[in-house]
């Protein structure tokens, strides 16, 4: 049965909304390069100065290194050391004190934001941004009554470019610089000794890399 002139442009109209709508969503964000380093500025929920952050990310070798420069309101450049296997060092620079944290979750994937939701846009630092929501914050770290995301990832509209993250904790990242490539041995910034059982453990590669875990 032939169909009215109407129908017929009922169906143009919504076929052609239907293109335009998927022609404005957002290409789906980069992944990160397997190795690099970033430099970002942290800032915190609370009232605590922000702080300039490098991270290393080193997926072959299993490390994610976040080094917390010193400033004039932090006199100690403090690392925050994270292995594959869900095993954190946490001590600063130069110190024989540490502390160590069996986390239960290993690094981001480099592809871990290509799985979101998408949120919408949001100017992030000036840039205006896709923004998208990951995760489910873990229960040790949000809190029982928490039931939000993990984090949210904001790429420019223009580049596709990373911008910046913000955490559940209220944490949010604004990248200041991208260096694909740059890495760390993994004998450099080690732990102390304090940080092994007795005094004395094994490589730090073989303390720590070994495993599969991944986060998201």
């Amino acid at each position: 049965m032939p169909y009215a002139p109407t129908q017929i442009a009922l169906v143009a109209f919504s076929s052609l909304a239907s293109l335009l709508k998927a022609s404005t969503l957002p290409a789906v964000p980069h992944a990160w390069p397997p190795v690099f380093r970033m430099v970002l500025q942290r800032h915190f929920a609370d009232e605590t100065p922000s702080r300039i952050i490098d991270i290393y990310y080193d997926l072959h070798n299993g490390r994610n290194l976040e080094i917390n420069r010193a400033d004039a309101n932090n006199p100690n450049t403090h690392i925050v050391d994270h292995w594959q296997n869900t095993t954190v060092y946490y001590y600063d620079l130069n110190s024989t004190e540490c502390k160590v944290k069996q986390v239960g979750v290993g690094l981001l994937r480099p592809n871990w934001m290509q799985h979101g939701q998408y949120v919408g846009q949001k100017t992030i630092a000036g840039h205006s941004c896709h923004a998208w929501s990951r995760g489910i914050a873990p229960k040790q770290f949000a809190g029982k009554n928490y039931t939000g995301p993990f984090a949210w990832y904001y790429a420019d509209v223009e580049t596709g470019s990373m911008i910046g993250e913000k955490f559940f904790n209220g944490a949010q990242d604004v990248v200041l610089e991208w260096h694909v490539g740059d890495h760390v041995a993994s004998t450099d910034f080690p732990p102390p000794t304090a940080c092994f059982k007795g005094g004395k453990g094994p490589s730090i590669l073989t303390e720590s890399a070994s495993g599969t875990h991944f986060y998201i």
